[in-house]
């Protein structure tokens, strides 16, 4: 669990090469550790954590060089491109999050999907997955709840930038809205909680 959160970037927040290969073994032992064990939940959190770090090409390609044996376990997973690959692993870390049978880190791993569609350029496929976990959340939780409050402040902030990108400007400003609102409340309920 602290190599996890270690490797997640919690608990190590440097910036430098080093930094970024430290993360990246922690989190493969993590993988590989659950993967022994059969711990989907850490499998799952681990590919979606891989899939986030290897998202940058230039990372990427020095994980290629300097960790070939273990880059290539990875890459046996989803064999392709450095953006196809990574959202590989997300996809993976979706499909064990299911089978382990968490709706909320599910949601999650779509999200962080999404992110990774943004972030290459496909902006379709990026609002599709939003839209999915707006739907998960929609049907599974009441948005005001501990656990759900910071996702669905995340969400509408994505939603937001996605009806931007895919040029639903209206759509794209009732989001922003409610991310200001989302935003507005949490700080209202903070100075409550504080007197």
């Amino acid at each position: 669990n602290y190599e996890y959160l270690q490797g997640t970037c919690l608990l190590n927040q440097s910036d430098s090469l080093s930094s970024y290969l430290h993360r990246y073994d922690t989190l493969i032992r993590v993988f590989a550790e659950s993967r022994r064990l059969h711990n989907l939940y850490f499998q799952a959190n681990s590919l979606q954590s891989l899939a986030n770090l290897l998202s940058d090409s230039t990372f990427c390609h020095v994980v290629k060089e300097e960790r070939s044996f273990s880059f290539n376990i990875l890459h046996s997973l989803h064999p392709d491109t450095v953006s196809t690959f990574s959202i590989g692993l997300a996809q993976e870390s979706i499909r064990l999050f299911r089978e382990y049978g968490d709706i909320y880190q599910t949601s999650c791993a779509i999200r962080t999907l999404g992110d990774l569609y943004f972030k290459f350029g496909d902006y379709s496929s990026a609002h599709s997955s939003y839209l999915q976990v707006q739907d998960i959340l929609d049907s599974h939780f009441s948005v005001d709840t501990a656990i759900v409050l910071p996702g669905s402040i995340l969400l509408a902030e994505r939603l937001s930038r996605s009806y931007s990108a895919i040029g639903e400007k209206e759509l794209s400003q009732v989001y922003r809205n409610h991310y200001l609102d989302y935003l507005d409340n949490t700080r209202q309920d903070i100075e409550l909680d504080s007197r």
